[in-house]
């Protein structure tokens, strides 16, 4: 903050020698320069508490996990508790997170967890201004900025509660046994293609992901395009493509791969806006 001077004037009667002279009033000026500060003596700007984690979008992802009989033996199936990193990106930057499965459910609507994205912090104050109106704002943003935290923290214990319900819904979704005998991939994929394409009216569109834990192989239906953009991971142990031919991809080794993929990605996005 620029350093800002006070004029003092205070008046003061001088008398001149001699027996008739009248009293004349002198003003002494005195020049006062100041910056504004804490209690502590440090500029009063610091300390203040950060912004939140930078992101630069919200995110939503879809998961599919293949539960048909001939991923029995290479395709890799997720653990529930294997979501929380994931959980954790979205309860930082808002989405949502939505879980499907290939075979006799594939037509069923998706588990979903939806995540309120997180408001922006109040602005500081500008210190290129006089010490006492800095003063003023200052106060003001501490309120707003109390008032904006306890919403933020409210925020995020919403999320965490509401997503230890959504594991308890979807660990039943996750323990089916891949023994199923039809395999409508193409139906689970257009379902979860659906869930990312749907509208949004967040100035930012939200970034998108398609994580697919299956080998690849469809006995019911045929292709359909896949039209929300999202990027497509694909998991399975022999890196099978089979009726995803032509799909543009990323071939993970597991599930949990992608997500942490994801997680750095958007980390990265994060850090490029925040230059």
């Amino acid at each position: 903050m620029k350093p800002a001077a006070f004029l003092l004037a205070a008046p003061k009667f001088v008398r001149l020698s001699g027996p008739s002279s009248a009293p004349l009033r002198a003003t002494f000026i005195l020049v006062v320069t100041t910056t504004a500060c804490s209690p502590s003596g440090a500029p009063a700007s610091a300390g203040l508490p950060g912004l939140v984690e930078q992101c630069a979008a919200a995110v939503r992802i879809a998961f599919v996990q293949d539960k048909s009989q001939s991923a029995r033996n290479d395709v890799y199936q997720l653990r529930p508790d294997e979501l929380r990193e994931t959980a954790g990106l979205l309860i930082r930057c808002g989405g949502e997170l939505a879980i499907g499965t290939v075979g006799e459910h594939s037509g069923e609507p998706l588990t979903r967890w939806p995540v309120d994205s997180p408001v922006p912090p109040p602005t500081p104050p500008d210190e290129d201004q006089t010490p006492i109106t800095f003063a003023l704002d200052e106060d003001a943003y501490r309120t707003d900025l109390a008032a904006w935290q306890a919403d933020e923290d409210r925020r995020v214990r919403n999320a965490r509660a509401s997503f230890d319900e959504f594991l308890s819904r979807v660990a039943a979704v996750l323990a089916q046994r891949p023994d199923q005998p039809v395999t409508p991939l193409w139906t689970a994929l257009t379902r979860a293609d659906s869930f990312l394409a749907e509208p949004e009216v967040a100035r930012i569109r939200s970034h998108r992901y398609l994580v697919l834990s299956s080998d690849g192989r469809n006995n019911v239906g045929t292709p359909e395009p896949l039209t929300s953009g999202a990027q497509l991971f694909i998991s399975n142990g022999r890196r099978a493509v089979n009726a995803l031919d032509g799909l543009d991809f990323i071939v993970v080794e597991n599930p949990a791969s992608a997500f942490r993929h994801i997680i750095d990605l958007e980390k990265s996005d994060a850090d490029e806006q925040a230059r």
